[in-house]
């Protein structure tokens, strides 16, 4: 995200590179022999192609950064968790903050493990949520 913050933020822009190459090739074509003329037309093309591509890459990275933005991460239904573990329905509030820990639910499933007194380990826990497609 932040880099993408920092993209929108270059200068000088696509459109404004391309507006001085137009200046630069207007002032400077009059003054140049007949070849010189045929040669910066056909480079002016040519940039003004560049300048048109790299605009309409830009407006792709906008859309994917916007696309993935706009992801959500669906929440794990701790009912279906509490029966593939095998957790009492009692302790489903527990499972599902364990659950809602992020990147530490192997450490807060392991607590849980302790607490419940159950034969197995946080790392088991995810792996049988995974067979059953829940992470």
């Amino acid at each position: 995200q932040r880099r993408n913050e920092e993209r929108t933020g270059w200068t000088p822009t696509a459109a404004d590179v391309n507006k001085k190459l137009i200046e630069f090739f207007a002032k400077g074509e009059p003054k140049l022999s007949e070849d010189l003329r045929d040669q910066a037309t056909r480079d002016r093309v040519k940039f003004h192609k560049i300048g048109t591509e790299i605009a309409d890459i830009h407006k792709k990275i906008d859309g994917f950064f916007a696309a993935t933005k706009a992801l959500k991460i669906k929440p794990i239904d701790a009912k279906r968790a509490a029966s593939v573990l095998d957790i009492p329905p009692s302790h489903q509030a527990k499972l599902q903050k364990a659950l809602d820990a992020g990147a530490s639910m192997e450490r807060a499933l392991d607590a849980l493990v302790k607490e419940l007194k159950l034969k197995t380990s946080g790392s088991e826990m995810i792996n049988k949520l995974r067979k059953a497609k829940l992470v």
